[in-house]
């Protein structure tokens, strides 16, 4: 299964959007200005080229490498440390698990035998072992 927005909430229960294993490095206060800034713009870039239909994802697949490439490039400048990781993900309340998806990965381990879960992202896995950590039972 894929990790944003598919494990997690895309909209919260109060109509806000979740984040995504990037968004909460980069809504974390660990983050410089200028990261942030060179980040925005890279958003602005590249997200059109994410969402636009007319696009077919083999045209789609150089340029999102491009994106992320980029923004990993950028973040390998910055103070993310392990326990940073650790204190950005207890202090996000944006990134949330999908209803459900705790008794999901429960019924899978509960089975005999268990059936393996792999989750799959272009996102942070260390973020995203991190949520989980935090996150499941």
């Amino acid at each position: 299964v894929d990790f944003d927005r598919t494990v997690t909430r895309c909209f919260l229960p109060c109509g806000g959007r979740g984040s995504s294993a990037h968004g909460v490095i980069e809504g974390a206060s660990l983050l410089s200005e200028a990261f942030r800034q060179r980040a925005k713009e890279l958003f602005e870039k590249y997200y059109p080229v994410e969402i636009d239909e007319k696009m077919s994802i083999e045209e789609k697949i150089p340029i999102m490498n491009a994106w992320y490439s980029e923004m990993h490039n950028l973040m390998l400048g910055e103070d993310v440390t392990t326990e940073n990781i650790r204190r950005a993900v207890a202090s996000c309340e944006t990134i949330q698990l999908r209803d459900g998806m705790v008794d999901f990965l429960q019924k899978c381990q509960d089975t005999s035998p268990p059936i393996p879960v792999l989750i799959m992202s272009a996102g942070l896995g260390d973020v995203i072992e991190e949520f989980l950590r935090q996150r499941l039972p």
